[in-house]
């Protein structure tokens, strides 16, 4: 079994530096943004089920908000 020392240096012999880092930035991007949206669809299933159990201050909290959002885009219109 190849230990991950080999396979890096044996991509090196194979590529050049240059393809190796870019090998090793894709996957790392990669990984990350595959764990943000895992954590992000954690949050939202969780956020989801506390909407669920509580409607009424989730109805409040979206109202206000959007509230909120619409006063701003009125305000900034008008040059307020």
């Amino acid at each position: 079994m190849m230990q991950l020392g080999d396979v890096v240096g044996e991509i090196a012999k194979r590529y050049e530096a240059a393809s190796l880092m870019r090998l090793i930035t894709d996957n790392a991007i990669r990984v990350t943004a595959r764990n943000t949206w895992m954590k992000c669809a954690a949050i939202c299933g969780i956020r989801c089920a506390a909407m669920l159990k509580s409607p009424g201050f989730a109805l409040v909290g979206i109202v206000s908000m959007g509230l909120g959002m619409a006063l701003t885009t009125v305000c900034v219109q008008l040059g307020i």
